[in-house]
Formats: structure tokens, sequence, C-alpha cells
């Protein structure tokens, strides 16, 4: 009674583990021993992940499993422990049929791989959700063996038709679960594209070894073609990344299938994300002739799958942009409206206006003075429309004029007075646009007329050859005046003649007179005042003429 009660003991404790198993706990009866049964329907029930330890006596005996009712992949480890000889280990289906065999020496381990999976995949050895029997040891034979079933599950089936439903512009990691014998592990992921186009395919491959890896339609198989024409199948090795742009259709179903026989991760994603918006830098931008800037236009969303863009100019006489870079090169004045549009189809398009001024004009100069008034000139600008004048007023300028013209005079100014002017060349393009400032001019009126006063008599002298007579001439202050000059006109003579440049109101002259010479001594006599600024000269009108003989 004593024995038989703790042998319920023992079998109690052997369906605890056993419920402990099924309730999703891997519990583990090391050293545990069962008796198998004589039939396979009496067989005691093996879990997955468990030891279980077997006294065969003098004959064959039985164990049973149930596989999971997920896709996985089923290992189970026979150690022959003290069989003699090889006795084989056979899976046996409910119909008695050999699904899996092998043997092993005593001592030795020997291992059976399967798959079980949903849904009859291709190449799958065991049903889910389904018992099967182990049948082991041999007759008239006697010893011990040891059990142990290792499930794995398979995220992705291999089944087309079990094909996880993916959605575009999401990334997602899977695993490549090995093989079992010569079977790879595959897995299949569906989609269906809502617009017809390009979309950008990224594989990401984690593992060690080699993923391969295809794009089909789903109802014809047919490849999926990329860009290039090329049949969307491809492989991708370890810790490596690929990336493709393939052609897909409006409403049509495909599947990607992912294969490899090493373990790992690998991450992919399908992005149609199309160009939304470009935004550039700026409205618009002011070049100088030969000035470059690269445009840099904002691409959204940030998860557009090609972002590249192709610029154009739609007046290259005015500037030229590198229809990759974006970079703009101003020839001459004008406007032209630069595009970028992208290159991913959706055909979305912004717009950069580019103003290019004229050139730098030359610096102004005169081609007329007076008391009152300077006629400015410079050369042409090309591409210029216009020309604003300006003129310093203390520390300030003031515009003065616009003109169309490369001359204009400047009224209204005070006599001998030093001015500066500058000018600015524009293109008329949604207004004026203006160039870089000029070089400054510095310019001065003329001074005012002044008139001699008087002319005195000075002594003379003579050595008997010649004689040499001295006189004096005064004349009036001229405002603005920092010099004077003296001309003089023989009586008898039609042209003057420059006498000298001198400061002041007042100037001696002389006149060396041969013994028998018959020239004129009758002189007439004029007073130019001069201004001076920036190393130029800008003389006043000419006194009237006076009068004088030397004597």
């Amino acid at each position: 009674m004593r024995e038989r009660h703790m042998m319920k003991k023992l079998l109690l404790c052997a369906l605890m583990v056993c419920g402990l198993v099924f309730c999703g706990t891997k519990a583990y009866a090391a050293e545990t021993q069962f008796t198998p049964g004589a039939t396979k329907e009496k067989g005691p029930q093996l879990g997955m992940n468990n030891d279980g330890y077997y006294a065969v006596t003098n004959g064959v005996g039985y164990a049973r499993f149930t596989t999971p009712a997920e896709g996985g992949y089923l290992e189970i480890e026979y150690k022959n422990i003290s069989l003699d000889d090889r006795p084989y280990v056979n899976v046996l289906s409910i119909s008695e049929e050999v699904v899996g065999r092998t043997r092993a020496w005593a001592d030795d381990t020997a291992v059976m791989q399967f798959r079980s999976a949903k849904d009859g995949i291709e190449g799958a050895k065991l049903e889910p959700n389904t018992t099967y029997y182990l049948q082991f040891g041999e007759a008239g034979k006697s010893g011990n063996v040891k059990f142990v079933l290792k499930f794995t599950k398979d995220a992705n089936p291999d089944a087309k038709n079990q094909a996880e439903t993916i959605a575009f512009n999401k990334e997602y990691t899977r695993s490549i679960d090995g093989h079992v014998g010569n079977d790879s592990d595959d897995d299949y992921f569906k989609f269906t594209a809502a617009t017809s186009g390009a979309c950008h395919f990224k594989m990401v491959n984690a593992t060690n070894g080699t993923l391969y890896y295809c794009v089909r339609k789903w109802g014809s198989d047919e490849y999926v073609k990329k860009t290039d024409n090329r049949d969307m199948d491809n492989r991708t090795y370890g810790n490596e990344t690929s990336e493709y742009d393939i052609v897909l259709e409006a409403g049509q179903t495909y599947y990607l299938d992912v294969w490899g026989d090493t373990k790992g991760n690998y991450t992919f994603i399908f992005n149609n994300q199309s160009v939304k918006s470009i935004t550039m830098p700026s409205a618009s931008i002011t070049l100088a002739p030969g000035k470059e800037y690269t445009l840099n236009p904002t691409v959204a969303p940030a998860t557009a799958y090609n972002k590249t863009l192709k610029y154009t100019s739609n007046n290259t006489d005015v500037a030229t942009v590198n229809e990759k870079t974006g970079e703009v090169y101003a020839r001459s004045a004008g406007k032209t409206v630069i595009t970028a549009t992208a290159t991913d189809g959706s055909n979305t398009t912004a717009t950069c206006i580019v103003y290019v001024t004229p050139g730098k004009p030359s610096t102004p100069s005169y081609s007329k003075v007076s008391t009152s008034y300077i006629t400015l000139t410079w050369y042409a600008t090309s591409g210029a429309n216009g020309y604003t004048i300006y003129r310093k007023s203390g520390k300030t300028w003031k515009k003065v004029a616009d003109t169309t013209k490369t001359t204009y005079k400047v009224k209204k100014l005070k006599a001998g007075t030093k001015y500066q002017f500058k000018i600015k060349a524009y293109v008329n393009a949604d207004g004026k646009k203006y160039s870089p400032d000029s070089d400054i001019a510095y310019l001065a009126t003329a001074p005012k007329k002044t008139s001699i006063t008087k002319i005195i008599r000075q002594k003379k002298t003579s050595n008997g050859y010649q004689t040499v007579y001295k006189a004096k001439i005064k004349w009036k202050k001229a405002k603005g005046a920092t010099s004077y000059k003296i001309y003089y006109k023989k009586s008898g003579y039609s042209s003057k003649s420059y006498f000298g440049e001198y400061k002041g109101t007042s100037a001696n002259v002389y006149l060396r007179y041969g013994k028998y010479s018959r020239d004129t001594k009758t002189y007439t006599f004029y007073v130019v005042p001069v201004k001076k600024y920036d190393g130029k000269t800008f003389e006043g009108p000419m006194s009237k003429g006076k009068k004088y003989k030397f004597r």
C-alpha cells in the first residue's frame, strides 16, 4: 500500500510538470524518469522544452507530444543513455506514418529538426496543434533514453498565403530563423499600391550571412521592375544596406519574399512618400554680375524617399543655374526665375526670382565746369536702364536725379566750391535694382570772375644790350580761388600766351627788350582765377584785358 501511495505521488508530480509546460512555463524535469507506454496511445505526454528520461525494459516504448498551434521550428534531441546497439527513434503520425527517424549509439546524442507550421506550408513536416508519437527501443533490449523538445516560434510563417500585411513608409524589423535541413526560412509580406510611380525600397541586413529577397505581383508572381527595368530579385550580404527604386501600379497587390539560412534580424521599408513642398530660402535674391549663389531649398516631408531636385532658369542671359546643385551664376543685368522641380514624379515646384544688377559704374568725371554748375559724364554700364546721381551733403549722400543718359548737368551750385559725386546704375526689374556705388568723383565749381585793378610801373634795368622792363599787376580776389593764372596778348597779335600762375592778388611781370628790337612794347593782360581740388584744376572766367605799355 505504501509503495502504491508513493507511485501516485510521483504520477501527480509528473502531471503537474506537464501542466506547467502547457501553461507556458518552461519547467524542466531533469532526472525525472517516466515509464514509456506499451502502445502509442498509452505513452506519457512530453511537453515542449521539457527534459524526460525513459526506462525501456525488454522492448519498444512510446511517448507522445503535441505541436503548438503557431508555426515554428521543432527540434527533438534524443540521447541514448544505455540502450545497446543503435536502435531507431521514430516520429509517427496518428496514422503511424513515419515522419522522422534517427538513431544513436549508447552515450551518443542525435537531433531531429522539423517545421511545425500553419496551413500546410510547403516543406512543413509537422502539422500544428497535432499529436505525434515517439517510438523508441528495440525488442529484447533494455536501457534508458532521454528526450528534449525545443520549439522556436517563426515570427513570419513560411507561406505566401500567410503573408504579413505591411504599410508604406513604415520601417519593419523582422528576423530570419535559420533553417531546417536544406530548407531556409522564408518571410512573406503583402502590400497594395494606392498610386502609380516610383517607390524606394531599403533593406538593412543585420545578420552575418546573406539574405535573398524579391518583390512580385500577388496574382501572377511576375517580378516587379526597378526603375532601370531590371527584375527586383536581389541579395544583400551581412551587415550591408541595399536600396533600389521600383515601379508600382495603382491598385496592384504585391508581396515581398525574404529568405536566408542565417539567424538574425533585418529591417526594411517601402517608401513611396513623395515630395509635398519645396521652400526656397528667399523669394528673391539680388546678385552682381559674376557672383554666385547656391540655393538650398527645404524639401518636405523629411521622409520623402527622393528629395533630388532639378533646377532651371527661364533667362540664361541673366543667370544660369546648375541643374543638379542649384548653384546660380549671375551673368548680366536683368531678371530671371529659377525653378526647382522634384524628380520623384510628383512635379512639386518652387521658384526664386534672381535679379542681376548692372556692374559697378565708372567714376564720373566732368565735361564742363562753371561757377554754378558741373556737367558730369561717365561710361555706359552694360545692361543698365539708367543711372542715379548722388551728391554728398555733410556726412550723408543725397539723391540728385535719375537719368537714362551718361551725362548730367548739376545746377545751382556755389562758385569755387568743392563737391563729391557718385552714381549707381540700375535695371528696371520689379522696380529699380541698383548696382554697387561708383568710386567717388571729387570735383569743384569754378571761382567767380576777377578784374585787374591796376598795373604799376616798376624800375627798369639795362646792360647795353637789352632792357628789362618791370611792372606789377594787381587784381581783385575771386571767391573760392586758390590761385590765379596770368595770360597776355601782344599788340597786333590775336592769340594769348600763358605767363604764369600766382597766389595772392598781385604779381610782377617782365619784358626783356633788345637794343635793336622793333617788337611792340604794348601788352594786354588777363587774369583767370583757379580752384584746385584733388589734383584737378578748375578755371573760372577770364577777366577783361587791361592794356599796358612797358616804358
